[in-house]
């Protein structure tokens, strides 16, 4: 992957009566196919080359212009009065890709979709929330509503999250038992393990573990499968390719702090080395014996390791007891 090499793609929040346009993807339309979204597409090379300069050098407004042409073929509207909501990136194929999240007011035209969408809606915040969303989507609502009423509105955050802890804290309770997984690589008997941050905001855990090393993991994502989470989780935190992975164990996992089943992966089989691509939440990451393993591991790790050595052992019981028949 070349850490140089993005495509770069624009969304917008059309305002419109105190609602917000939201519109349904195609179940052909991947990824997030069927799910909820706004308006938006790719900054494409001729956005700007077929225009004269507006510096001896320089295009302004691309993205602007980008999100107009998206809206009218997307939607059919026209709109006015863009402005910066945040930005987000993600992997696709392989391939990251960096989105700047714009909002803009309804100037005029009914809406007709094209045939990347199948439906649409215009909503309230409130409304937004029976309608199943593109991760993230929601947070960008909470964002906008704030602006709108004039609020200071700061950098993005998972406001879904934030919502779970006020009702706590208001005697409501509204926690839920979350999916995540680790996944065990080995290779040469060596497994791959990395020190996550000392700092508990950067080490990136609701089950938290600064300072203890893991293996690499994350949340289940809605839609995904567990080997595509660990394919995609792996190529984020490492930079390493799998080629192919299993389910080895399910693990109960919970503290004070949150509860999560945990699925144990195992792969063996997988390409480069690792590198530190997020050095906010994984300070390192180096190959340990099983048997000299370093101190002290995220406890979800250390639960999937105990299983993997466990079946382990009983297979070379099974070997033994084969060739003494």
């Amino acid at each position: 992957m070349d850490d140089k090499l993005h495509q770069v793609a624009v969304t917008g929040v059309i305002i419109k009566n105190g609602k917000y346009l939201i519109i349904r993807r195609s179940l052909k339309k991947e990824p997030f196919a069927g799910k909820w979204t706004v308006p938006g597409g790719r900054l494409e090379i001729h956005d700007y080359l077929s225009k004269p300069r507006d510096t001896s050098v320089h295009w302004y407004n691309v993205l602007e212009e980008v999100l107009r042409r998206e809206v009218r073929e997307e939607v059919g509207l026209k709109i006015k009065d863009l402005g910066y909501l945040t930005s987000l990136t993600f992997l696709k194929k392989n391939i990251p890709v960096i989105i700047i999240s714009l909002y803009a007011y309804y100037d005029s035209g009914e809406v007709i979709l094209n045939d990347e969408s199948m439906d649409y809606a215009w909503v309230s915040l409130e409304e937004s929330k029976n309608y199943d969303l593109i991760e993230g989507i929601y947070d960008e609502l909470v964002m906008l509503d704030k602006l709108l009423k004039g609020e200071k509105v700061g950098e993005w955050e998972n406001e879904l999250d934030v919502e779970q802890d006020v009702s706590e804290m208001n005697g409501v309770e509204k926690k839920k038992i979350g999916v995540g997984f680790g996944v065990m690589m080995l290779k040469n008997g060596m497994v791959l393990l990395g020190k996550r941050h000392f700092d508990k905001d950067k080490a990136d855990s609701v089950l938290r573990g600064e300072g203890t090393w893991t293996m690499p993991g994350g949340k289940l994502k809605y839609g995904e499968d567990f080997e595509e989470g660990a394919i995609r989780e792996v190529i984020e935190e490492t930079g390493i390719e799998l080629n192919n992975v299993k389910v080895i164990c399910v693990n109960n996992d919970k503290n004070e702090h949150a509860h999560f089943v945990t699925m144990g992966l195992f792969s063996d089989n997988f390409e480069g080395e690792p590198k530190v691509m997020e050095p906010d939440e994984i300070t390192e990451w180096g190959w340990f014996d099983l048997d000299n393993l370093p101190k002290p591991l995220y406890f979800p790790t250390e639960r999937v390791l105990e299983n993997y050595k466990k079946d382990l052992f009983y297979k070379n019981l099974e070997v033994e007891n084969e060739n003494r028949n």
